[in-house]
């Protein structure tokens, strides 16, 4: 048994994505007999997992402003749609506008980790894209592996205006200089890519691909009759409201459904569309012609894993371009401009990928090999071998 301590990177923004996969490894950890523990905010993001004891740790402001203020700017933001005036070229500028470079920030979360390291005498850390539990398990000697991708790395864009003042304090705490705060993943021991090679080719020692953390969805029983357009936008480049709007007039035919996942609109029935603040995607993306969303990782993953064609609409956003290019080169699906989002353009973009059953083809074969690469039970498995390496009280 090993004491493995779980620090999922945390937003201000509603989001599924890193307390998602730090759940699942955290459960899976659990079932294989080990002492898991989270470090993690107990924010809108956090949902327990049982038998695991939190660590709660501050929230970053966005912008670095009080966390109050902070929250009231992020909704007024996405209700007016500053989204989509925003680009955002790095995942250095991301952590900069969640207020995740604050310098007093950082050092509080440094030191809260820290300690939850000591309390849980943790051999292991894995930090779900948190730079500062890196830094935390450095400090403490504490082997550590982080979740990992193309578009985090340094390589693949960086902005270290960004991060000046937090590299200068970690310099001067004595850690190396670095070029821009996104070499701090170098400092981990193992990386892990919840994704595929052929989707994010990446090289160097100690790196693990694993495919996503979620499970395939079931095989129906029979051919299901395919008749869905699923819709998951998260905080893109498109408002709820124009969402909404768009795939009423684009879809009034009513030759396919649709489900519009949206925490910001009232649920209900809105003539061939329904809204809810959430959906079981494991349900209904076996169901889905084709799943209309933003680019985010777990997204385009959920949508592969269940060979459904997409139709990608990542605004102006680095990482989901990259994913939604990713997903155009495999002949999965499409690349939408938000620009083009108009009720037109998306019925004839969704009809295409219906007529091409290649697309689901294509998309099917990408799920197949995604799910060989073992998921979340290959995750675990490399951070037990970690933890082998470096035996308590070694």
């Amino acid at each position: 048994m090993a004491r493995i301590l779980v620090a999922p990177m945390e937003v201000m923004a509603e989001t599924s994505g890193p307390m998602g996969r730090a759940r699942r490894l955290a459960a899976e950890l659990v079932r294989r007999g080990h002492d898991v523990a989270f470090c993690s905010a107990e924010s809108v993001n956090y949902r327990p997992v049982e038998g695991v004891k939190n660590h709660v740790a501050p929230t970053p402001a966005l912008l670095g402003l009080p966390p109050v203020i902070g929250r009231t700017l992020f909704k007024m933001a996405a209700l007016l749609g500053a989204q989509r005036r925003v680009r955002v070229d790095s995942f250095e500028q991301v952590l900069d506008m969640v207020g995740a470079l604050d310098v007093a920030w950082f050092e509080r979360d440094v030191a809260v980790l820290r300690e939850a390291i000591r309390a849980h005498r943790a051999q292991v850390v894995y930090a779900e894209f948190r730079l500062s539990a890196i830094v935390a398990a450095t400090s403490e000697k504490c082997p550590v592996a982080t979740a990992h991708s193309v578009p985090t790395t340094a390589g693949f864009a960086r902005d270290p205006r960004r991060s000046r003042k937090l590299r200068a304090h970690l310099e001067g705490c004595g850690f190396p200089a670095a070029g821009s705060i996104l070499e701090v993943f170098d400092w981990a021991d193992l990386k892990i890519v919840p994704s595929s090679p052929e989707l994010e080719p990446m090289g160097g020692e100690r790196v693990v691909f694993t495919g996503p953390f979620a499970e395939p969805p079931p095989a129906p029983a029979e051919a299901p009759a395919r008749d869905q357009v699923v819709v998951y936008m998260g905080n893109g480049s498109v408002t709820p409201r124009d969402q909404l709007r768009v795939l009423r007039t684009a879809f009034a035919d009513g030759r396919f459904g649709v489900c519009l996942a949206s925490g910001q609109l009232e649920p209900g029935v809105f003539g061939p569309v329904r809204v809810e603040p959430r959906f079981d995607f494991r349900e209904l993306l076996p169901r889905a012609a084709v799943l209309l969303d933003h680019g985010g990782q777990n997204t385009v993953m959920d949508g592969l894993l269940a060979g459904v064609p997409q139709l990608v609409c990542p605004g102006m956003i680095f990482e989901r371009r990259y994913n939604a290019r990713s997903v155009a080169d495999l002949g999965a699906g499409m690349l939408l401009d938000h620009g083009s989002f108009q009720a037109e353009e998306v019925r004839r973009r969704v009809d295409a990928l219906v007529a091409d059953g290649s697309c689901a083809e294509r998309a099917r074969r990408a799920g197949r090999r995604l799910v060989a690469l073992g998921g979340v039970s290959r995750a675990a498995q490399a951070i037990e071998d970690l933890a082998g390496e470096f035996p308590a009280g070694a």
